[in-house]
C-alpha cells in the first residue's frame, strides 16, 4: 500500500469516502425509520441538534427549507415529540426551537453505539492525524456546500418542465 502511485492513493481515498458516505446514509435511513420521520425531517432534527436552540428562520436556512415549509415541519416534529417551541430568553415575543429529551434518548439508541465504537477507531490515530482528518472533512464539506449552492442556482434558473 505504501508504494502505490499517488493517483491510485487518491482514487482509494475517494472510494473510501464514497463508501463511508453510503454507510452513513444507510444508518441515517434506518435511524429516520426508527424515529418514524422522513429523511428530510431527519435532516432538520440533525441541523437542530448541532446548533440548538434556533429560531424557525435559522432552522429553515440550515435545512434549506422555506419558512412556510419549516412551520409545517416544526408542527409535525412537535406532535411526534421530537422537538418543542420555547420562549426566547431575551425576547419573549420570539420563539426558539429545541430538541426534546425523548429525541435524545431515541437517537442514542440508534447512533449511540456507533459513537461509542468511534472511541476504538480514534485511539488508533495521533492527535495530529485526527486534526488532519478533521481538516480534510471540513474542506470536503465546504466544497460540497459550494457545489450544492451552484447547482441549486442552476436549478432555480431552469424553466419548469412542460406539463
Amino acid at each position: 500500500m505504501q508504494d502505490k502511485p499517488r493517483d491510485d492513493v487518491i482514487l482509494d481515498l475517494l472510494a473510501a469516502n464514497r463508501s463511508y458516505q453510503t454507510a452513513v446514509d444507510a444508518l441515517d435511513d434506518v435511524g429516520c425509520a426508527y424515529l418514524g420521520v422522513s429523511r428530510s425531517d431527519g435532516r432538520v432534527l440533525d441541523a437542530l441538534q448541532q446548533r440548538e436552540p434556533m429560531t424557525a428562520g435559522q432552522l429553515a436556512a440550515a435545512a434549506g427549507l422555506t419558512s412556510g415549509g419549516m412551520t409545517a415541519v416544526i408542527d409535525r416534529l412537535e406532535r411526534a415529540g421530537w422537538l418543542r417551541r420555547v420562549a426566547h430568553p431575551a425576547d419573549r415575543r420570539r420563539v426558539l426551537v429545541e430538541t426534546t429529551p425523548q429525541l435524545h434518548a431515541a437517537a442514542a439508541e440508534v447512533w449511540g453505539p456507533m459513537m461509542e465504537s468511534l472511541d476504538e477507531i480514534r485511539d488508533r490515530y495521533t492527535d495530529d492525524e485526527i486534526r488532519l482528518i478533521t481538516e480534510f472533512l471540513a474542506l470536503g464539506r465546504e466544497r460540497n456546500e459550494q457545489r450544492a449552492a451552484a447547482v441549486r442556482a442552476r436549478v432555480a434558473e431552469r424553466e419548469p418542465p412542460a406539463a
